[in-house]
Order: C-alpha cells, then structure tokens, then sequence
C-alpha cells in the first residue's frame, strides 16, 4: 500500500522539484524515497516471514545466563490470535507445533489487526531464590497481559497496558516492568498477550534484568532524557522571550514546533502515560497521530514562514499545504476509532506514515531549493532538517529485523537527530535575525546615501546649471584627498590619516613612526632646469617612494612643494623603521637625475624621523614638529642624510 500511494505522489512532486534541480536530481530523489518505502514493504514481508520455523518445544532460560541483562527475542515464541477469542487456558492447550519461533533479538510483530501471544519459561539453577525483573520496552502497548505459570496453574496474573489504569502496573516506570521471584530449582513458564486496537506493532524490546542494573539504566537514560527535555525546554523558553522582545514571528512558530514535538516525543517514550495522562484512555489512544499531525502542522506554518516560500517558491507552498491537509484524514479516522467508530485504522496509519515521509521529503526539499535560490537563512535551516530526517530515517529502517543493529546510537537516533535540529534551527533563526538586521542596516546607510547624495546633486545644481561644471565638482570631490601632480595623498588626507593612526596606536598601545622629506635645493632645481622639469623630478621622485613602499600600512603624501612625509604604522622596532628610510634615500639618490647645484651632482632628499615606542605619550603637533626639527638637523648637517629621534614610553 505504501508503495501504491508512493507513486500517486511521485508525479507531483517531480513536476514541482524538476523546476529547480533538473532531471537528475528528481530521478535521484525518487530512487531514494522508493527505496526506503521498498525497505519498509521488505519489513512488512520480513513481518509474515519472521518466525516461521516450528519450534521442537518452549525454550527453557536458566537463571545463571542472566548476567545483569538478556535480550529474550530469540528465546522466546509466538502465537497469532487473528479474532482475539484465546484465552489462557486454550493458550496453554495448544501444541508445540502451533507456536513459531522468534529470530530476533526484539519482538517484531508486524502490521496485522490481531493479537499476539509470547511464552517463554524460566528455570532457576541456582541454589537460591533468584528475583528479575521483565521489561516489555514498548510504553505504547494497548492492552498486555502477562501469566506466570507453574505446571499448568497460573501464580499471576497482571493485567496492563496504556488502555488499562495505571495503578495496574507492578512497578512504576515509563515501560511495563514485571517483578519475577523464581525459587531455587523450580521452572516457571511467563505467558505474554499483546494487543493493539489498530494493529500496528513496533518493534519490542524483551529483556531479563537483574535489579540493580535495571534501575542503573533507566537512571542513565532518565538522565539523558532529562537533558534532552531540558535542553528543549531552554530553546522553547528562549524562542519565547526573544519573540516579545523582536515580534519575530518565526520565534512563536518555532516554539510552538518545539512545543508540540515535545509532547510527541515524552509521550512516544512512555513518560506521557507515566506522569501526564496516567488514566485518560481516550487521550491515550488518541495520543500517537493525534499528535504527529499537529506537529506536522506547526513544522509547515514554521518552515513556510521563515524560508518565505509564499513568495520564494509558491508551487512549494501549495504543495506542502496540500500533504498536510491530507494528514488531517488519518487523524480523523484515529479519532473516529477512538469514538468506537469502525474504520480501516491500519490502511489509515499506513497513509500516515506515508504523509508524513513525504513531508519530511518535501521540507527537506524546500529548504535546499530556497537556498539555492540565493536564501542564506537556509543553509542551517537545510542541515538541522537533513540531521531530523536522518534521524527518523534510521529509526524507521531499525523496525526491520536485522537491517540495523540494536544500540543506543540507532535506538535512539530520533532524539540524536532532532536535538540536533533544533539546534541548528535556532542557528538558522539567529542568522535569520542576523541578515535581516544587517539588511535593514543597509537598506538606512543606502537610504542616508541617498539623501545624503541628492542634497548634494540639489546643492549644485542650484549652483551650477551645466554638466560640465557638475562634472568638475565631483572630479573635485574625487580628487579632494589628491595631490593632483604627484597622485599622492595631499595635506587633508594627511591630517586624517595621521590623526586615525595616531588615536590607535594610543589606543591599542602600538607603535607610530613618523618622516618628513625635503627635496634638497630643489628651488635651484627649478631655476636651472625649469618648473616643467621641476614638475616631472616631483613625479619621479613620489614615484620613487611609492614603488618601495614595503607594507600596506605605510603611507606616503605630499604636504607642499618639495615637503613629503612618510607615516609607517604596524612597525616593530626603531632600528627597522630606521633602516627603511636609509633605504628610500638610497633609492632616491639612485634615480640619478642630474642636479648641478647640488654637491652630490645628483637629485637627493633629506629625511626627518621621529620614532614613537608603544606606549609613549606624543601628541600630533609634538610629533610634527620633532620629525620637523629632525629634517632640519638633517639639512643643517649637509644634507641627503637621515636623522632620527626616538621618543620612550
């Protein structure tokens, strides 16, 4: 059947995923989704098959065997009873032959509106009383009886089971746990009767405790448990608060998700019934897809608000709202069954299962198309739904007899695998959050920009009337901070640089050097050769000095005339600020631009530097003028030489 409703969905959902990833990766989509409901068609085969050998006779469980716990499925036999008219009695007189052996290391039952019953005995070897425990680790069995019998008469009987009180339990835990006090010698035969209204059996883990490792596991997986819920619990009440503070919508839908999957899930584990619904039989009954749709329900209005598919991928939305309406059918006829009303609960549990693959598929889906359509909320989005979906997927392939093994990474992968998506959904909104206030931050700069630039288009505008003059201003504004000879940083941009460098390097305790540069006897350059060559010398000579520039953060400007200056931040050590310098004199002096007036026959430049150790208190103009008088002791000791000053902390 699940195979059959498969493929009704299959055309709509290629038609709709084709748009996006193309042929290829629809193809691969449906051979995985076919895949996993051949597997769980395999597990319903695996159902009829399982236990078929006739077995010789009860098998017999001594007590010296039960080494803290034995897993009882392969020790254990089974017995259909398709109109649940047997009762014990009638039971007990049916041959050996009638009963099939389990091969499992768990009970697995199958899909088929019956009962079942599971016997196995046990013989103490010991020379003392031995006292074990039964755990019948499925908290959703309807209705369960369980026999202890001792040559064909029955010592006890407990009648239990999530539609029966609870006080019916012997002990009081998430599971069906049954005391068994077996004395020395003696053999003692357990007779099990399982039944559930729609016949839909999990698997069922059948195990022989010894006490105290009993009660040390349960603890440890309380303790797990209860970190999971906790951990949950902080999300949810997080989500909460940050929604009355921000209004974001998404918040509120993703606590009500974390909300009702809660639910779901303390329920799937046997604590509902435990602690919250102990004897409403109703809510019980109604309890398994009863909850999952609105959990279904509440993950699509979450998913389709925060990846806005509405507007990002409308076929999508419509599809997703499709599926889940019709999940709604399978609720009803639970419902309907709840209200001793006759349906076909198992075909109806079956299209459940099927609804709700497929909306796993389809989120999944959606998360990965939104993303590639350029949504970058959804990359965590699409990770935290690939961890839930492995999660379930692997979960559902264990309920197939020997696929996976049974551990506590696979038994447990539906928790392993939505603690992980929640996480990463909190992620996805956090980033979600983070984007949309950078946007919004961005969308206000570009909007004061905006202003900003049309006042000053108005402003000359009013001031001029042709292009060409504003054409001019915003040359102008370009070449503000320009020299516009040399296409160095003039005296503004100066001022600003150094004013930046200087707060920081007072501010993050670095260390700050400074240079000024005068070309020598440059006026008499000018005089003999001209301005024109005087013009070309200045080009050259920035020229010179730029190309050596080592490190990004050095700077170069050109304060007037023949005055230069050199800023070097991010520098370590006066001896290497020193040494750099040395080294743009001796580049500059080996341009060879003839110079006749100067004694060195060639073009040279006098250097001024003042060196600031981290942490020395220099202000600006100190600074200025030190370099200043440093470029003086420099000229007045004959120039084309380098002189230096170190100021300490």
């Amino acid at each position: 059947m699940r195979a059959d409703l498969g493929a009704c969905l299959f055309p709509l959902l290629g038609r709709t995923v084709s748009l996006r990833f193309g042929v290829k990766a629809v193809c691969f989509l449906k051979s995985v989704i076919r895949s996993f409901l051949l597997l769980l068609c395999l597990g319903l085969s695996f159902d009829a098959l399982a236990g078929t050998a006739v077995s010789g006779g009860e098998p017999v469980i001594k007590t010296h065997h039960v080494a803290n716990a034995l897993e009882l499925g392969a020790l254990t036999q089974r017995l259909p009873d398709r109109d649940r008219s047997l009762d014990l009695a009638a039971v007990l007189a049916k041959p050996d032959s009638a009963w099939r052996a389990e091969t499992g290391k768990v009970l697995k039952l199958g899909y088929d509106d019956q009962a079942w019953w599971v016997r196995f005995s046990i013989r103490n070897d010991l020379s003392a009383e031995k006292y074990l425990l039964l755990d019948v680790g499925w908290p959703l069995l309807d209705f369960l009886d369980v026999y202890i019998v001792s040559d064909g008469e029955t010592l006890t009987h407990w009648a239990t089971g999530d539609q029966r009180p609870a006080a019916n339990r012997p002990l009081d835990a998430r599971t069906f746990v049954f005391p068994l006090a077996i004395p020395a010698g003696e053999t003692r035969q357990v007779v099990l009767r399982m039944d559930l209204r729609d016949g839909v059996y999990d698997l069922i883990p059948l195990t022989l405790w010894e006490r105290a490792p009993f009660f040390a596991d349960k603890q440890k997986f309380n303790l797990i448990l209860g970190g999971y819920v906790g951990a949950i619990l902080v999300l949810l009440a997080y989500a909460l608060l940050l929604f009355v503070s921000t209004r974001e919508r998404s918040l509120l839908y993703y606590a009500a998700y974390l909300g009702s999957f809660l639910l779901w899930i303390v329920g799937q584990l046997g604590y509902g019934n435990q602690y919250l619904w102990p004897d409403s039989h109703w809510w019980t009954n109604l309890y398994g897809t009863g909850t999952a749709v609105p959990v279904m329900l509440l993950a699509t209005l979450f998913i389709t608000h925060f990846l806005e598919t509405r507007h990002r991928s409308p076929r999508l939305h419509r599809l997703l709202w499709a599926v889940v309406l019709l999940a709604i059918i399978p609720m009803l006829a639970v419902i309907a069954d709840s209200l001793q009303i006759k349906v076909w609960i198992e075909g109806f549990i079956y299209l459940h299962t099927l609804l709700l693959v497929a909306l796993m598929v389809l989120h999944l889906v959606t998360a990965v198309v939104v993303l590639r359509a350029g949504f970058k909320p959804a990359r965590f989005f699409a990770m935290g739904w690939t961890c839930m979906f492995l999660g379930i997927l692997v979960y559902e392939l264990s309920q197939i007899p020997g696929l996976l093994p049974n551990n506590a990474l696979v038994d447990n992968s539906m928790i392993i695998g939505s603690a992980m998506e929640f996480l990463l959904l909190a992620l996805a909104i956090g980033d979600r959050i983070r984007i949309q206030r950078d946007d919004k931050l961005a969308a206000e700069r570009e909007l004061v920009e905006l202003k900003s630039a049309q006042a000053i288009e108005l402003k000359v505008q009013v001031q001029e009337s042709t292009r060409e003059l504003r054409q001019a201003l915003a040359k102008i504004e370009l070449l503000a901070c320009t020299d516009e000879l040399t296409e160095l940083f003039n005296r503004r941009a100066f001022n600003e640089i150094f004013e930046r460098e200087h707060r920081r390097a007072h501010r993050e305790l670095g260390a700050l050097a400074l240079c000024m540069v005068d070309i020598d006897f440059f006026k008499s350059y000018n005089d003999r050769y001209g301005h024109q060559a005087g013009d070309e010398a200045l080009r050259r000579f920035a020229a010179c000095l730029t190309a050596n520039l080592q490190r990004p953060s050095d700077y170069v400007f050109r304060l007037g005339g023949e005055e230069f200056a050199v800023l070097m931040t991010n520098r370590t050590g006066h001896d290497n600020c020193l040494e750099f310098v040395k080294s743009l004199q001796r580049e500059v002096a080996g341009m060879n631009l003839f110079h006749l007036d100067n004694p060195a026959a060639t073009l040279t430049a006098s250097f001024g530097m003042v060196y600031c150790e981290p942490g020395a208190s220099l202000s600006m103009n100190t600074m200025v003028g030190e370099a200043d008088a440093a470029l003086y002791d420099a000229k007045r000791a004959g120039r084309n030489k380098v002189v230096s000053k170190l100021v300490s902390a």
